[in-house]
């Protein structure tokens, strides 16, 4: 967001954005607690008014029936306290036929009072735990949301004559109800429960029409002020502001180079204050832009120099361990065509030279001779500038086999092993390949570095090839069983001029390079070591699509 003006109308917003919430939040819980108080007296009513009815039913009406009607008689629509609080339960339900106002058991005589899941687990909790008579929460009923309050009724004594054994039941029970539901139960058990449940979902309409028309009312208020509140301020501060602004914009648009033009001043206060710092700030940035130009000019050339120098001394090392190991390479051709041409000499000089012999002589020099022009070939290649040529398709076991071409002698000379395991059927990949084997050749050499120091009494160099876990990567390792690399220094090991070799055989950079060259190729290269067991670089690279 550019503009004050802007951001004074978000964080005025902001404010009142908060204010408003909190407000809202506050009134909401208001409003909410008075709501679920107002439940809870409303379930606390019903259940007083249902135990009422039913300690008048039991303490009066059945008390006077016993006296009208005949011994071993009775009558549930008279003497049954739930009974008669089943029948005042249905007839409240028809005024609120949302709430849950019922007499429930677990076995009852009649059907109709039979409990629900959520009312027989209920019924378990209060026999398990026996001090408690009442409970009263939030609780989900056939998947929807109340709050219900439970009140119990426990087997007495009083009512072994209609619960306990059937023998002792009235005749005209036994012949209304039969001889199984509701008896033997033991005293202190739960006979039953009287479940008053309000749906939540009624309570929040309520809650929800109320906290609208409240909260509405106040939030049109907190726009119209902050309204009034963003005009005032577009006219005391931000209009002038804004031409600032403009003034900066215009500034920060001006090309590199160009002289930054004061800002005209408005006015004593701190608006003024600040067009006037900024007109010592321009002139200060202009004197230390001309002064840095020519200072940026002065550095830009050295660095460049100093950077040219660094190049060519890195070349010239390189170009000399190049030149030592083709030197070796070079000796065997050459002794190779030294004995041949020695023992041709003889046999000319003792006139017994055969057609046969002297063709097999000659085709062993001309295949000598081709194996050092291949060499010197590849070394003329490899020691070409490539930057900036065109990236091939190529079989990175190719590129491999570059270095051991130029370093097969040197290797055999220090009695170092080689394995080479190329995995078959790889992908290629897009790569400057003169490039690409300088890394290896580093690699290699690196190696050989190593292994000459150490004094294990068989050294090897082990370069494997493999594909990525996700298959779209080619894996190259280089391996040696060296000394390996101390912790301390691993995390050194790409850094430009770090080296462990000893003065004047090393300039540092090729592992620095190689880390360069191998990021150029978006792959990446890691060092694996362990002290005393050796040292493995990996390089991954992305396979040609």
């Amino acid at each position: 967001m550019k503009s004050i003006k802007s951001k004074l109308v978000l964080y005025v917003g902001i404010f009142f954005m908060l204010f408003f919430v909190v407000e809202y939040y506050r009134n909401y819980k208001q409003i909410s607690g008075k709501h679920e108080r107002l439940a809870q007296q409303q379930v606390s009513l019903a259940v007083s008014f249902v135990t009422a009815s039913r300690q008048y039913v039991a303490g009066t009406v059945r008390p006077l029936m016993d006296d009208l009607v005949d011994e071993g008689e009775f009558i549930p629509e008279t003497m049954s306290s739930s009974f008669g609080a089943r029948v005042i339960f249905e007839k409240a339900r028809q005024q609120f036929p949302d709430y849950i106002i019922k007499f429930a058991a677990e076995n009852p005589r009649n059907p109709a009072n039979q409990a629900g899941p959520e009312e027989l687990k209920m019924i378990k909790y209060f026999n398990d735990n026996p001090q408690e008579a009442t409970w009263s929460g939030n609780i989900l009923i056939g998947g929807k949301p109340f709050f219900a309050s439970f009140h119990t009724m426990r087997m007495v004594t009083a009512c072994l004559h209609c619960h306990g054994d059937p023998a002792d039941a009235p005749a005209s029970m036994l012949e209304r109800y039969g001889s199984t539901a509701a008896f033997h139960l033991p005293v202190g058990n739960v006979v039953g429960l009287d479940t008053v449940a309000v749906p939540v979902d009624t309570v929040n309409q309520m809650l929800w029409s109320e906290a609208v028309t409240n909260f509405a009312t106040f939030g049109v208020t907190l726009i119209l002020l902050a309204l009034a509140l963003t005009v005032i301020l577009k006219f005391v501060i931000t209009g002038r502001l804004s031409r600032m602004a403009a003034h900066f914009a215009d500034a920060g648009r001006q090309s590199a180079g160009t002289t930054i033009e004061p800002i005209q001043v408005e006015g004593q206060d701190e608006i003024s204050s600040l067009s006037g710092s900024f007109n010592t700030l321009a002139g200060k940035i202009n004197d230390s832009h001309r002064w840095l130009e020519s200072q940026v000019a002065e550095r830009t050339r050295e660095l460049e120099e100093a950077t040219e120098q660094l190049i060519q001394s890195e070349k010239l090392s390189a170009l000399g361990e190049l030149t030592a190991g083709v030197a070796h390479e070079l000796n065997q051709p050459l002794n190779g065509i030294k004995i041949t041409s020695q023992s041709l000499l003889r046999d000319i000089k003792k006139n017994r030279v055969e057609e046969k012999e002297l063709e097999d002589d000659l085709t062993e020099i001309v295949s000598q001779v081709n194996k050092m022009a291949e060499i010197i070939d590849h070394m003329r290649v490899y020691a070409r500038n490539t930057q900036g040529s065109p990236r091939d398709m190529i079989d990175v076991g190719t590129l491999l086999e570059g270095p051991f071409k130029l370093l097969n002698q040197q290797l055999k000379t220090q009695n170092i092993e080689v394995i080479k395991e190329f995995a078959p059927d790889l992908p290629k990949v897009a790569c400057d390949p003169i490039r690409l084997e300088q890394v290896f050749m580093n690699l290699v050499a690196n190696a050989k570095n190593s292994l000459n120091n150490c004094a294990k009494d068989h050294k090897r160099i082990e370069v494997r090839t493999s594909r990525s876990d996700n298959g779209q990567a080619v894996v190259v390792e280089v391996k040696d069983n060296g000394e390996g690399v101390p912790e301390h220094l691993r995390q050194k090991i790409f850094q430009p001029f770090f080296t462990t070799r000893e003065p004047g055989k090393g300039t540092g950079l090729g592992l620095s390079v190689s880390h360069k060259i191998i990021t150029e190729h978006q792959g990446k290269i890691e060092l694996e070591s362990k002290v005393g067991q050796g040292t493995t670089f990996k390089v991954t690279l992305p396979a040609a699509d």
